[in-house]
């Protein structure tokens, strides 16, 4: 994808835009990551990309690839968890310098607006949100003792988190995303979705989904090894760390 401005340029507004988020102690017992990625903009996106993505060798970045692909495979449950490909097997992230918005804002956000984005899901999935992953903020995720006096009762404001978002989409707007698209809410995707997307293209996609509605498991496995070739193929031209040869 070509952008329409420097992506340096786009990295530098996401830091600083997430930057006003107060930092959070963590339990890492990965609840809230191992429900799911949250949707992120293109510039959240581009920032993990360079930060952490570019820096993996090329086996690295496979196995990265083909546990996005799996991801996108598995079936559309809402009540089922669907752990971030970015988590490590000890529930530490692989990304935390450059996560994005919505995994910093989480244990933070007002109750009723928290409540109503519950009720939001549950409207779009036609699914109880008792019945689905996070349809409670984890009680462990707390503000850090420095932020006390700023934040007293532990949350941020909901102005506060609209803001940010309003500039995180006129960010993308300048990377290139059309306002039609972020109007019909296609514009923020999951890390794994981005990836694919950015990686392998339009039409990879369309056959991703293809495959997605298959009920054979044993027709989405021969899938999995093709693609798995293909993308390895087409590493071959790379080094080892993954640059060019």
């Amino acid at each position: 994808m070509k952008f329409d401005c420097d992506p340096n340029e786009a990295i530098e507004k996401v830091e600083s835009l997430v930057s006003a988020v107060p930092e959070t102690t963590c339990g890492h017992r990965g609840i809230c990551c191992r429900a799911g990625c949250p949707n992120m903009s293109l510039g959240e996106y581009i920032w993990i990309s360079r930060d952490y993505v570019e820096k993996l060798t090329k086996d690295e970045r496979l196995e990265l690839l083909m546990r996005c692909v799996k991801t996108y495979l598995e079936p559309q449950d809402p009540t089922k968890w669907r752990p971030c490909p970015l988590l490590t097997d000890d529930m530490m992230c692989k990304i935390y310098h450059a996560r994005p918005f919505r995994c910093r804002t989480y244990g933070l956000i007002p109750e009723k607006l928290y409540r109503n984005m519950c009720e939001r899901v549950e409207k779009e999935t036609g699914v109880p949100s008792t019945f689905t992953p996070l349809c409670i903020q984890c009680k462990l995720v707390k503000l850090k003792p420095e932020f006390a006096d700023r934040y007293p009762d532990g949350k941020i404001p909901e102005q506060m988190i609209k803001d940010i978002e309003v500039q995180l989409k006129e960010n993308d707007r300048k990377l290139g995303i059309k306002q039609e698209v972020q109007d019909a809410g296609f514009s923020y995707l999951t890390f794994h979705d981005w990836h694919l997307l950015m990686t392998l293209g339009d039409q990879v996609m369309e056959s991703l989904t293809k495959v997605r509605l298959q009920k054979d498991r044993a027709v989405k496995e021969h899938f999995l090894v093709l693609l798995k070739q293909q993308i390895a193929d087409s590493f071959k031209g790379e080094a080892t760390d993954g640059r060019q040869v």
